[in-house]
């Protein structure tokens, strides 16, 4: 018997027949499947935003709280010029004094959405961005690149200069006590030191 060859146009109508004939459900199917494909491909190329605190706790006046901290702020700083060099002894006492005594009485620190600001009566406001990016700030003759991060609920606000200070601005207590860790750096060959301090502040 010999086979009979259908027609080319007869050929495409049957396929063309065979794909109207799938289920309805069946391409919906298909098409969900697809949906969700890509969908789950966009989630996984999409960065998660960044965490950071949305009511920071911090923001408040505080109080100096700490009878002894003049002294132990003179103990720090004679502890760091005690290794340096007769030539270089004075001159960075003299420079620690300034800038750390008398320990600021008051301090207040207030945020926007992007930046924030600490106050104390000594130094003034000091306001940079919470991203860390650097601000300018200038301090007698001195230029500092101040910036400020946040780091487990604590906010950490650096001073680069000559020197590098720390300022470490935690919470205890429920909130009501504020502590001040200062941790100062200087590396060079002559009159290179470290020296380390904390001031505790009450919330007023």
């Amino acid at each position: 018997m010999k086979h009979r060859i259908l027609p080319l146009a007869n050929l495409i109508l049957a396929v063309s027949l065979l794909q109207s004939a799938t289920p309805a459900s069946a391409r919906q199917q298909n098409a969900r499947k697809s949906k969700t494909k890509s969908e789950a491909t966009k989630a996984q190329t999409t960065k998660p935003a960044a965490s950071t605190p949305t009511t920071p706790a911090l923001a408040g006046r505080y109080t100096l709280n700490d009878p002894d901290a003049a002294q132990r702020v003179k103990a720090a700083i004679e502890a760091a010029v005690k290794d340096l060099s007769i030539f270089s002894k004075g001159s960075v006492r003299s420079a620690l004094n300034e800038t750390n005594l008398p320990p600021p009485k008051t301090l207040s620190i207030s945020f926007t959405d992007t930046d924030v600001s600490i106050t104390t009566e000594i130094a003034g406001e000091v306001r940079t961005s919470t991203d860390g990016t650097p601000s300018d700030w200038s301090r007698g003759k001195e230029t500092f690149k101040v910036s400020t991060i946040w780091e487990n609920c604590n906010l950490i606000r650096t001073y680069k200069g000559r020197a590098i200070r720390v300022n470490v601005y935690s919470l205890s207590d429920g909130g009501r006590t504020l502590t001040m860790q200062v941790t100062i750096k200087r590396k060079a060959t002559v009159g290179g030191f470290s020296m380390a301090y904390n001031l505790v502040y009450r919330r007023a």
